[in-house]
């Protein structure tokens, strides 16, 4: 018989389980309280916080904004500045952003005898003659200072003409003297700038020489690129810079590739490679009539387009340059590859022109805009009297070609001149490619014209002076004509200002999306925390239901007992 426990102990046992499920509810509630104040507390911390560091992004992405567009304005400020000081100093001095230099070239030996007495039987005829024409009388060049030259008699020194320029370089002077003015349109390149020099003059006047120069007396190509890289060295702190370099000849009214098959472009097959070897090897000199590098069908002729950015060649080679050494490198590949023919003036006389581009791009690295300098260096062909020369065949045709591409520099710059509303720059391949930096309000151009001293040459030599004259009070931009390149470059910019701004925008959004990435990681978290504890707390309660039930089962369930 089971034994009962007395009615004391079930209602202190009972009393004792109201008192704990009492204590675990106030617990709980405490618990779900302190949860929902901390739920509370954490919330609005959070949007505080957030909503600081929003205002702080903000703060910064407007401060950084004013910052830049001050820079820029200063920038855009000081190159105005730089501008007119530049216009006012070439206005001292009489000049334009068209500038004539002309170079005399020294005597060769087999012209010592020429230079001083009459250059024929027929001149000296002339000579009694009483005519002031200088195909009539004995003449020669004289500089008689750095800005004049003049044109006087053999035999007496009377004056023919003086002609007045820009500078004048006598006989003596050095790749040195002449380089020192060309220095500062190569560094207007490289701040953004078109600049343009080319070098102009009769055949065997010295232009090769003056733009190409020989070894240990190198000439404006090379010295151009030393200048080019010694600049961008001294401003590697405030700008990233990326030089590009183009060199193409025309010859006969088409537009050849030099650097073509060379090292910065790789064949498809071996078979190519000897082909580009075959059709690149160096010129031979005399007077063979064969070129080494075929014209014609032999090299795919380049087509002249325009683009965004102006005139460009379809398909031309174009080759990084990092530094002043390749630049040479690459000059030196394309002039062996150069058109040229052994004349009565020259063994190697150019039948063609040469046109050496290189754009240089500018990144500032404090606002991240980006400009574009174009420096175009032209060894023209050498002009020529047909009936002189006597020229028959392929020589006939090469000289047509060439006073027929330099009576259109001639009808370009009568147009700049006289201010007209349409230039001629499409009526040759050369002056087509030349249209950016001859008829651009941001261009500064250079014309060397080069002279022989010799009274044989002395016809052909007044006809130059003549030319660079004329054309030496060009104002390059000063037309009003609104040309298309001017508008592409405008919606250009417009183009560049708004992709700018949404660029601005997206960063901004980014910043804003990382931002929400990360309150919802955290709001996620909490709620996973809420979770855990509303399961604990159901598991307490489940525990306080059942917890009664097992108690008085335990007490009221009878015990048996052995007999």
């Amino acid at each position: 018989m089971s034994e009962q426990p007395p009615p004391s102990t079930l209602a202190a046992a009972e009393a004792l389980r109201r008192q704990g499920s009492t204590q675990l509810q106030a617990s709980l509630h405490a618990l779900k309280r302190d949860v929902a104040a901390s739920i509370r507390l954490c919330s609005r911390d959070f949007a505080v916080l957030g909503q600081e560091l929003v205002d702080a992004l903000q703060h910064k992405a407007r401060r950084e904004h004013a910052v830049r567009h001050a820079l820029e304005h200063e920038r855009k400020r000081r190159r105005k500045l730089q501008h007119q000081l530049a216009d006012q100093q070439q206005a001292q001095q009489g000049c334009t952003n068209f500038r004539v230099l002309c170079r005399v070239r020294p005597v060769l030996s087999h012209e010592q005898d020429e230079s001083s007495v009459a250059g024929s039987a027929q001149q000296q005829l002339n000579d009694s003659t009483s005519s002031n024409s200088p195909q009539q009388k004995q003449m020669r060049i004289h500089v008689d200072s750095q800005q004049e030259l003049k044109v006087c008699s053999v035999v007496d020194g009377t004056l023919y003409k003086s002609f007045s320029f820009y500078r004048v370089f006598d006989e003596g002077s050095t790749q040195d003297h002449v380089f020192t003015d060309v220095a500062p349109l190569v560094i207007a390149a490289v701040e953004g700038q078109h600049s343009c020099i080319f070098a102009y003059g009769q055949i065997g006047a010295g232009k090769t020489h003056t733009m190409q120069g020989s070894e240990g007396d190198r000439g404006v190509y090379f010295r151009a690129a030393d200048l080019i890289y010694k600049t961008t060295q001294e401003l590697q702190p405030l700008y990233g810079f990326t030089v590009t370099m183009q060199l193409v000849e025309i010859y006969n009214e088409e537009v050849y590739d030099l650097l073509a098959g060379s090292s910065a472009q790789s064949s498809s097959s071996s078979q190519q490679q000897q082909l580009s070897t075959q059709l690149f090897s160096p010129p031979t000199t005399g007077t063979s009539s064969s070129y080494t590098y075929p014209p014609g069908a032999s090299r795919p002729a380049l087509e002249i387009r325009h683009g965004e950015r102006g005139v460009y060649l379809k398909n031309v080679t174009t080759i990084v340059v990092k530094n002043a050494d390749q630049v040479h490198s690459a000059i030196e590949r394309g002039a062996a590859n150069r058109s040229v023919h052994a004349t009565e003036k020259n063994e190697q006389s150019s039948r063609s022109h040469t046109v050496l581009m290189i754009d240089i791009e500018r990144k500032s690295k404090a606002s991240g805009d980006i400009d574009t300098g174009r420096l175009v260096l032209v060894d023209l062909a050498g002009s020529e009297r047909l009936s002189k020369t006597e020229t028959t065949g392929q020589r006939l045709r090469e000289a047509q070609y060439i006073n027929k591409s330099l009576c259109a520099i001639s009808d370009v710059m009568s147009a700049l001149r006289a201010k007209e509303k349409h230039i001629p720059f499409r009526n040759s391949k050369l002056t087509h490619m030349l249209q950016d930096s001859l008829g651009g309000d941001n261009s500064n151009t250079l014309m060397f014209v080069h002279v022989s001293p010799t009274s044989a040459d002395v016809s052909e030599t007044i006809d130059t002076l003549k030319f660079a004259s004329r054309v030496s009070h060009i104002r390059l931009g000063s037309s009003n004509r609104r040309t298309e390149r001017l508008e592409i470059n405008r919606l250009n910019g417009i183009i560049t200002t708004q992709a700018a701004q949404l660029q601005t925008m997206q960063d901004k959004l980014s910043s804003e999306l990382e931002l929400r990435k990360k309150y919802e990681k955290r709001l996620e978290e909490y709620r996973q925390e809420e979770y855990r504890r509303k399961a604990r707390e159901d598991e307490l309660k489940r525990q306080q239901t059942l917890a009664p039930l097992s108690s008085s089962t335990s007490i009221l369930s009878p015990r048996t007992v052995s007999l």
